[in-house]
């Protein structure tokens, strides 16, 4: 009879593979079986996304593969809210993922950019970011390439 495979044990399996990769970085085969097993331990993994409460248009839970939960205000998780995205693994909210998500229409982020007191308010949230030790990554994310961005006015 074959034993279930934990999450550490596919843990430890794709830290073997990843370093073989670095050995071998042409074989095919060795990035197959890591794809295998990233997806066989991601499957285990009970990741829930947390969205601000003030987002305008939230991602759906179809868009991303993932639960989506409204962020838990301060005075319920002891926390202050950081960022438009951030998650956690496991049913337990003290297992924080380390990656936080600033979400920007095309719009927002000019103004963000152009605007000091639009521009001042994206600095206090990375300053939030900075100052919570939950968090190891912050991507600003602009719904809108450089081109566009380039191109932007808001003179219509």
């Amino acid at each position: 009879m074959s034993k279930t495979k934990s999450i550490d044990d596919y843990a430890a399996e794709i830290r073997t593979l990843h370093i073989a990769i670095q050995e071998y970085p042409e074989s095919e085969t060795l990035r197959n079986r890591l794809g295998a097993r990233l997806g066989k331990w991601q499957a285990l993994l009970d990741i829930t996304v947390l969205a601000a409460s003030n987002e305008r248009k939230p991602w759906q839970d179809s868009e991303i593969g993932l639960p989506i939960k409204q962020m838990y205000t301060k005075d319920v998780s002891g926390f202050q809210q950081v960022a438009d995205y951030q998650f956690f693994i496991g049913g337990s909210i003290d297992q924080w993922g380390g990656l936080l998500i600033e979400r920007k229409e095309l719009s927002d982020f000019y103004s963000s950019m152009m605007r000091s007191e639009n521009k001042l308010r994206l600095y206090r949230e990375i300053q939030r970011y900075e100052d919570d030790d939950r968090f190891t990554q912050i991507i600003i994310m602009v719904e809108g390439s450089m081109h566009e961005f380039l191109g932007y006015s808001q003179i219509k």
